[in-house]
């Protein structure tokens, strides 16, 4: 008889526990968890998704650009695909982290530096910052070190990349970008 109870008792638990975690789950397919609040700057990351185009302005010259958005892990970070197709195609991945935003940025010269959303008084701008990085020995090793994106409307983008080298910015790589239609 207590051998029985217990097995009633287990199974009651286990129920129990079931209703619980499928109570605490998405209700439509993409929908993230109801405890999972992303930050403002990220719900203003997803509305990029879509393709874009226009120039990349480098210290050699410029040149046509192509740049891809689009959402993961039921919404809750944004995948940037910069290049899409070509040999030194990059994705830099845009995510919460509490009330914060970090990016990590997989780059073509194999390491990737991770920025995080620093506050600024223009609500058009989003300013990453270095904060850390992976394949890197250093800080001083050459890296991307800072991101700020200019939102000037709704179908317009500009990006101001600062590539470090030796410890200090190095150059700045810009895009200017329009929503493709």
């Amino acid at each position: 008889m207590a051998t029985r109870n217990r097995i009633g008792i287990g199974s009651l638990v286990v129920v129990a526990a079931c209703l619980l975690l499928a109570a605490d789950q998405p209700k439509q397919p993409g929908e993230p968890l109801p405890h999972v609040q992303p930050p403002a700057a990220l719900e203003r990351l997803k509305q990029l998704v879509g393709r874009w185009e226009g120039t990349e302005k480098t210290p050699e010259g410029e040149k046509k650009v192509a740049v891809e958005y689009r959402l993961t892990a039921a919404g809750t970070a944004v995948v940037e695909r910069l290049f899409p197709g070509q040999e030194h195609e990059m994705h830099s991945i845009y995510h919460g982290d509490g009330s914060q935003v970090l990016m990590t940025h997989y780059c073509a010269l194999g390491n990737q530096p991770r920025m995080r959303l620093e506050p600024t008084d223009d609500p058009k701008v989003l300013k990453f910052v270095f904060q850390d990085g992976t394949s890197m020995k250093s800080p001083n090793d050459p890296h991307m070190h800072q991101l700020t994106m200019t939102f000037e409307g709704e179908d317009r983008l500009t990006h101001e990349w600062v590539f470090f080298a030796d410890g200090r910015p190095a150059n700045v790589v810009r895009f200017d970008l329009k929503r493709r239609k």
